[in-house]
């Protein structure tokens, strides 16, 4: 699929030598443009310390100075003699973090704005409609770049642009300059506001709801905006935080998706901010409605965590000299064991932090990390940028010490794992009722944390529904959700079933690994706490996840409800990559992340999954209802599956000749009393 971009590009990356990632050093943008002799010095002195790699960075906004020209002269003789004094490179792919005044200048909707109206120039709206367009043609610019600059055979690593300074933060003060001293949010640009609104309207469907949810009284949804900071606290602040992170992210996966096929060769690097927020930073700032700043530039460090995990990507932390955090970091991946990515340690580019090299190696040595990267090279000389100083001499000092305990990363070995219930007690969590538990696991895949929320039957029964939630929600999806808490919740209550609600890693659509944890979690439910079948459940994503599962593990399905589901989900990536509206376009980048490919690219994977190809392991009873009218996932792709069926009776379809996307979702009552008498329970609610 790709094979005229990479021919082009000419890209044969990831060749270096053992560890040369280790040592690695980061000059200031400014010093590429000094005299080729100059930068020759200084490169000969990183060569004396035993510097082995230089971080550089390419930016959208240095390299296309005029629209459709792109030029690397300035910069050219710096990249020559990189290549000339054998630096392998990392290298940063400026797109989102450098955006050229002149594109704000035509495209002033661009601007990712904050609360007092203030706009970035350093990053581009997460919200603008055309910005995945817009930074596939920047990066390819970029990687067009590092082709005719003799450099390809020399980038070991590629660090996506995921915000302003490359972090996946929204802008903080050190991204706008020193007259800018307060966090502030970040989603009050026109298409921000256009998109919460309709994020809220799939959420709650009517403007009623909303309303009750977040005690309001707004009289339609063109009057909802995302509040500023304090004045909407509890739920609807609730939803705007979720909202607020999940946008970043979506962007996250869909960039480091992409940066993988551009520079397939390369193996893709993730900043760790500095600091990240907490659950108790997460429901304090629901609380009050505000937040403070870690919730604000919404460091969300243990998402990237685990999706480096999953991408087969390294991180780079970027404030190693705080031993605590790195600490904190390390813990979390160690749970991993031989599944956790590789980091690497960054301090600061602020003078305290450069100013004391022993203390990196110490930290690096001390935890295990990857190598350092310092930053920036200049904080290591004189004022003339030439002349050693103390930190000189520490510097080299502390590469030497690296270099001594140096070993290549040892090739992941086999290893045996097993999943392992890490917390189970009361959920505690926001509109979840008590009685309800949360079973906190590791699945054997590669050990990515996740969770489930658990509610045991009124009595001894043994048949539980497994509630698989929608694109966007979480596991908490079916208590929180107030269409689905008041019409489903009550459903399974009053018939006594026991109810397990997994995350599933997020939005994944039954990703392998998300496969194997839900898997491992029924036979855990299993064995704890008595269940001995489960009827499968789920709307929308839910509901294709429900089927996706039925054929991969047939023998855990009692029953399928599966409501306006798509029946075969690599069809559906398919299409989503180019349909309407723009939420499939995102739904369609989000199951190319989770699976870490396009259909085309592990055809195996996706057909594996596909309830239309594997029609002969629904043996259970299986229930579908589908609107002929909906637009998100079109009735014709489940109507594959109705023909694939035909003739059984354990199989029932409904097709709702005016139903859109979300009406099939009242069907469950009706579907789940159809399936309980399938499966010889004749139970109905009392």
């Amino acid at each position: 699929m790709y094979s005229a971009l990479l021919a082009l590009a000419a890209i044969a990356v990831g060749q270096g030598a053992p560890a040369s990632y280790r040592r690695c050093m980061t000059d200031p943008q400014a010093w590429y443009f000094d005299p080729p002799a100059r930068i020759e010095a200084r490169f000969q002195k990183y060569r004396d310390m035993g510097v082995t790699m230089l971080r550089i960075e390419l930016d959208w906004r240095s390299l296309e100075t005029t629209p459709g020209i792109w030029s690397f002269e300035r910069v050219q003789p710096y990249l020559r003699l990189v290549r000339q004094y054998g630096f392998r490179v990392k290298l940063i792919v400026g797109a989102l973090m450098g955006p050229p005044r002149w594109f704000f200048d035509a495209h002033p909707d661009a601007h990712i704005t904050d609360e007092d109206g203030q706009v970035s120039l350093n990053t581009v709206s997460y919200w603008y409609p055309g910005l995945r367009a817009l930074m596939s043609d920047k990066v390819r610019g970029i990687r067009r770049v590092v082709a005719q600059s003799g450099l390809a055979d020399r980038v070991d690593f590629v660090i996506p642009a995921l915000g302003p300074a490359g972090e996946a933060i929204y802008p903080v003060p050190w991204t706008l300059g020193a007259h800018v001293t307060r966090q502030t949010m970040w989603c009050y640009d026109c298409h921000a506001q256009t998109d919460f609104r309709r994020a809220m309207q799939r959420r709650y469907r009517t403007i009623g709801a909303a309303n009750r949810a977040w005690g309001t009284s707004f009289s339609g949804w063109d009057e909802v905006a995302p509040p500023r900071p304090g004045e909407r606290p509890g739920p609807m602040w609730h939803d705007v935080l979720t909202w607020y992170r999940d946008a970043k992210r979506e962007f996250v996966r869909w960039q480091v998706a992409s940066l993988k096929r551009e520079f397939p060769a390369a193996t893709t690097l993730i900043y760790v901010p500095g600091t990240a927020y907490s659950p108790e930073d997460w429901n304090d700032a629901v609380r009050t409605g505000r937040g403070n700043d870690r919730i604000l530039m919404m460091a969300d460090s243990f998402f990237l965590m685990d999706l480096a995990s999953r991408t087969a990507s390294w991180l780079q932390y970027t404030g190693c000299e705080n031993e605590a955090e790195v600490r904190r970091l390390t813990a979390y991946l160690r749970v991993r064991g031989r599944s956790a990515p590789p980091m690497i340690g960054e301090n600061a580019g602020v003078p305290d932090a450069a100013g004391d090299p022993g203390h990196l190696a110490d930290v690096v040595l001390r935890h295990g990390l990857a190598g350092l990267d310092y930053t920036h090279s200049h904080f290591a000389f004189g004022p003339d940028g030439l002349s050693e100083s103390p930190t000189t001499a520490a510097l080299r000092q502390a590469f030497s010490r690296i270099a001594r305990a140096e070993s290549p990363v040892p090739e992941k070995a086999p290893t045996t794992r097993r999943f392992r219930a890490l917390a189970h007690g009361p959920a505690k969590m926001a509109g979840v009722p008590d009685g309800v538990s949360r079973v906190d696991y590791a699945g054997s895949a590669d050990g990515t944390p996740d969770w489930a929320l658990v509610y045991p039957p009124s009595g001894s029964e043994a048949t539980w529904v497994v509630n698989l939630h929608g694109h966007g929600s979480n596991g908490d999806q079916l208590f929180t959700r107030p269409d689905i808490r008041d019409l489903w919740l009550p459903a399974f209550r009053s018939r006594g079933l026991g109810i397990v609600a997994p995350n599933m890693r997020g939005s994944t659509w039954m990703s392998p690994e998300t496969a194997s944890d839900l898997h491992e979690l029924l036979d855990w439910v299993r064995k704890e706490l008595g269940a001995r079948r489960f009827i499968v459940v789920g709307g929308s994503m839910g509901g294709s996840a429900a089927l996706a599962y039925a054929v991969l593990h047939p023998n855990d399905v009692a029953a399928v409800v599966a409501l306006c589901p798509a029946a075969d989900i690599g069809d559906y990536a398919r299409r989503c990559a180019t349909a309407e509206p723009q939420i499939c376009r995102e739904i369609g980048m989000t199951i190319r992340a989770a699976y870490a490919g396009e259909p085309d690219d592990i055809p195996r994977v996706f057909k594996a999954r596909s309830a239309v190809r594997h029609a002969a392991r629904l043996t259970m009873p299986v229930y579908v209802c589908h609107g002929a009218r909906d637009a998100l996932i079109p009735v014709s792709n489940v109507r594959r599956l109705v023909v694939a069926m035909a003739g059984r009776s354990s199989f029932r379809y409904e097709e709702q000749p005016d139903g859109d996307h979300e009406t099939p979702l009242a069907a469950l009552p009706r579907a789940l009393n159809w399936a309980l008498a399938r499966i010889g329970d004749r139970r109905s609610p009392p």
